[in-house]
């Protein structure tokens, strides 16, 4: 279900057709530790440990010139960054919008309407859910203990090393975690067409479903 973003200033609604001209802005959000994206965004998130927690976040947005300020990057409620087009404005957009950022932590990412988000080294704990055809990387994962729901023909990748990995797909969605390499996997399969590969070095997967759908394979 798609969420609502919060604290949005109430506009009047204004069409607009991008420009096609690529623009970058620099803006400084407060920290956060969850992340939603929505609407067709592209966005690469670094985690880097060594970073003040407390400092203020910088985010690379690019976009049409004439669309940057359509471009919705706040912080809200207990931390959650939402990124998205201003839902309070109408607008036709040509090129993709993205964001780049670099944080000391992240513990949750939400993606939906066809984003793209690839997250770069996290740690410890992280929850993933992807819906409606969005696709999520996450690489260099150190120590993880993750959790992905992937629903709608979204794709969740994932590569590193942890203690476990819980899994929920349901509809046409498929994650692959073949380099991702867990003591122990648990997978729930919803779906005909839902598909999971898992990497574990120690017991079999957990399995509720068709256990058919989810192959157990190691790619370094």
């Amino acid at each position: 279900m798609r969420r609502t973003i919060a604290t949005l200033a109430l506009l009047a609604s204004c069409e607009l057709k991008g420009d096609g001209v690529p623009a970058e802005v620099v803006r400084e959000v407060p920290p956060f530790i969850a992340l939603e994206v929505f609407d067709d965004f592209e966005v690469e998130v670094t985690v880097r440990p060594e970073l003040d927690p407390e400092a203020d976040v910088t985010l690379r947005v690019t976009g049409e010139a004439n669309a940057l300020d359509r471009l919705f990057t706040e912080v809200h409620g207990e931390g959650v960054l939402s990124i998205a087009v201003n839902p309070n404005l109408l607008q036709e957009l040509k090129l993709k919008p993205t964001v780049t950022l670099e944080v000391p932590a992240l513990r949750s990412v939400f993606a939906t309407d066809r984003t793209m988000v690839r997250i770069i080294g996290a740690s410890e704990a992280l929850a993933i859910e992807a819906e409606l055809k969005s696709t999520v990387e996450a690489t260099g994962l150190i120590e993880i203990a993750a959790d992905v729901v992937a629903r709608d023909a979204s794709h969740v990748e994932l590569a590193g090393a942890g203690p476990e990995v819980r899994i929920s797909v349901e509809d046409m969605a498929d994650v692959n975690a073949s380099r991702l390499v867990v003591d122990s996997a648990h997978v729930t399969v919803e779906g005909a067409s839902a598909t999971v590969t898992v990497c574990t070095s120690a017991a079999a997967p957990e399995i509720v479903g068709e256990a058919a759908q989810v192959t157990v394979a190691c790619e370094m």
